[in-house]
Parts: structure tokens; C-alpha cells; sequence
């Protein structure tokens, strides 16, 4: 397995091969919600063993404080293996390298003790998309 985090142009390719796969084609999400303009200036985790595409997430600089983590998905074929864990810790670790005090998500509502048992904490629910309850939760990594 590679992991690798970048934001040129190619690595954004495959990544949004992986969220038109999961978002779109399995969980009916409108493929406009995914493109959202916001992936050009953000840091992308992606996964792969060989040439097969696995898994990415994105982390979004909200402020010189803050990002959201977002888009967090796994290929099929290659769930029940903690790869998601993996994606995000890289991220987590890219956060506090640019010394970021808090990382927000906007998480899917049956995920929440999954997030809980990476330290997030729940802050409200967030409303849903395409029928997937949503959640907010934030990640504290330094004092603000």
C-alpha cells in the first residue's frame, strides 16, 4: 500500500475517481455537491496498491487555524482493513505539521462512534445530503 499526500493535478484526478465511485455511484450523492471548487488549494491523502486506487480524504484550510477534513472514502473492494484510519491519521499529521489548532468534519450520523474513537467530539447535527444524516464533529490538536 502507498500513501501519499500532494494537491497536483494528477493526484486530484485519481482522487476524484475515488469519490465519483463512492459518493456518486454507491451513495446516490449528486456529483456537483462533490465538486465543490475547493480542491485545488487543499491537501489530498491518497491510497493505492499498485495501479489500483484505494482510498483519499482532503483537508481543507479554513483559516490559519483551522481545516475541515472532508471526502473521506474507500474503493470497495478494499473496506474492513482500518484504511480510512490510515488516510486520516496522515491528514491529522499534516494538520499538525502547519500547526493547526482544530479539524472539523461534516460526517455521515452512523460514523460518529467511528470519529469518537479517533478523539473527535460531536458538536450538532449538521442537516443531510442525498438522505445521508450529517453530523459536525471537531478535532482539537492544540490550544486555541
Amino acid at each position: 500500500m502507498k500513501l501519499v499526500i500532494g494537491n497536483d493535478p494528477e493526484l486530484i484526478g485519481k482522487a476524484r475517481k475515488i469519490r465519483h465511485s463512492v459518493f456518486v455511484t454507491e451513495q446516490g450523492i449528486p456529483s456537483q455537491l462533490d465538486s465543490d471548487g475547493l480542491d485545488d488549494g487543499a491537501y489530498h491523502a491518497l491510497m493505492t496498491q499498485g495501479d489500483d486506487l484505494v482510498g483519499t480524504a482532503r483537508l481543507t484550510l479554513v483559516s490559519p487555524t483551522h481545516a475541515t477534513l472532508a471526502r473521506v472514502s474507500i474503493m470497495s473492494d478494499f473496506r474492513g482493513q482500518g484504511l480510512s484510519t490510515t488516510l486520516i491519521s496522515s491528514l491529522v499529521n499534516k494538520a499538525k505539521e502547519l500547526n493547526l489548532n482544530r479539524i472539523e468534519i461534516h460526517a455521515h450520523k452512523n460514523l460518529k462512534h467511528y470519529y469518537e474513537s479517533l478523539d473527535f467530539s460531536y458538536i450538532k447535527d449538521a442537516g443531510s445530503v442525498a438522505e445521508h444524516p450529517l453530523i459536525e464533529m471537531h478535532l482539537k490538536l492544540n490550544p486555541e
